[in-house]
């Protein structure tokens, strides 16, 4: 069955329409990174042109994969245009920040586990920076589960999204941005990835496409394989 696709105005986070049919959705998922949608539908269809860019866009109630429409082309004929149209997942937004230190210090340094670190430094720099000129989104963090060991680790003006990266991959630890649409805000939020290999986890089947450059499925070749929030990681074991 078709899922409607919801667009959402960008910073309110208010619904401004339902789409209910399209040609084509296509999700790149990708470990512990920035995932991406790719959408093609008939400019004919009803709301299809409330898809514009710099508003945020999901599939019926998936509020953990929404995205930021990046772009919209119109391609064929007057009267029977397509639109294809190109977003990047929500994280993204946070690609825009860069760890900056505590006034006097050298570098944002943090003890705590994997989860409070990232927490911290996406307060520190997104929620609640010292110059609240770049609290530019309503991001609020959500609960905290204690995951990932204790470490220290510190950060000075690097990507934000790069450093959460860092000190969450080691345990496959991701993050995500999910919508709340009753309060209007996205709530950031660190999850577990789950071990799909077999024997691990026998309720959770993952399925891998044959053409999958990064897969070689050559005889007595085999894979651990962890899911996270944003997509797949193998390891050949």
């Amino acid at each position: 069955m078709m899922k409607n696709i919801n667009v959402l105005s960008l910073p309110g986070l208010t619904l401004l329409a339902t789409v209910p049919a399209y040609q084509s959705a296509v999700a790149e998922r990708v470990w512990n990174g920035i995932s991406s949608l790719d959408i093609t539908i008939n400019s004919g269809v009803n709301n299809a042109r409330a898809i514009q860019r710099d508003r945020v866009i999901f599939l019926d109630q998936e509020y953990a994969k929404a995205y930021v429409v990046e772009y919209v082309q119109e391609v064929g004929d007057k009267g029977s245009e397509t639109l294809k149209i190109k977003a990047t997942a929500l994280e993204g937004l946070l690609a825009d920040y860069i760890t900056i230190p505590p006034a006097g210090t050298a570098y944002d340094a943090r003890t705590g586990t994997r989860e409070a670190v990232a927490r911290a430094w996406v307060n520190a720099n997104v929620i609640a920076p010292a110059d609240m000129t770049r609290a530019t989104y309503p991001i609020i963090l959500g609960g905290y589960g204690a995951l990932g060991e204790v470490i220290t680790d510190q950060s000075r003006y690097a990507v934000l999204t790069d450093e959460l990266e860092r000190v969450l991959a080691p345990e496959d630890l991701g993050y995500r941005l999910r919508v709340d649409l009753s309060a209007h805000v996205l709530v950031f939020e660190i999850t577990a990835g789950v071990d799909r290999t077999e024997g691990a986890a026998p309720d959770n089947r993952t399925v891998i496409r044959r053409d999958d450059d990064a897969v070689d499925f050559s005889a007595g070749v085999s894979y651990n394989v962890f899911a996270g929030p944003q997509g797949l990681r193998l390891t050949e074991v």
